[in-house]
């Protein structure tokens, strides 16, 4: 019997996201969280879906896979940054635990 490694990945993420937004719902449960698993081959399609679903927020992961790696965010979140009409937050891959105090916005006024 073979198994699929697509499938198996798309049954792991399901349950990653499963557990991260219950761990969401725990922190606020006034704001609505949507979890997507979207199978594309291309950086455009992963734009297209946030844009075509009306998205509000765009979290991504920043594992850079090169070898500049240290100095650069991966090329999807790149991409995703460059192209994307919906608000990016990159989340660096080296983060064990996410907590906000005090977050902070920066705004490029020019």
């Amino acid at each position: 019997m073979f198994i699929s490694l697509k499938e198996v990945l798309i049954e792991n993420g399901k349950e990653d996201l499963t557990i991260l937004k219950e761990a969401l719902l725990e922190i606020n449960p006034d704001i609505s969280y949507n979890t997507l698993i979207y199978n594309s081959h291309t950086k455009t399609g992963v734009v297209n879906v946030a844009e075509e679903n009306d998205y509000d927020l765009f979290v991504l992961g920043s594992t850079g896979l090169d070898a500049l790696k240290s100095i650069t965010i991966g090329s999807m979140t790149q991409y995703v940054f460059d192209h994307s009409q919906v608000p990016v937050l990159a989340i660096p891959a080296d983060i064990n635990q996410l907590s906000f105090k005090e977050p902070i916005v920066a705004i490029d006024s020019e």
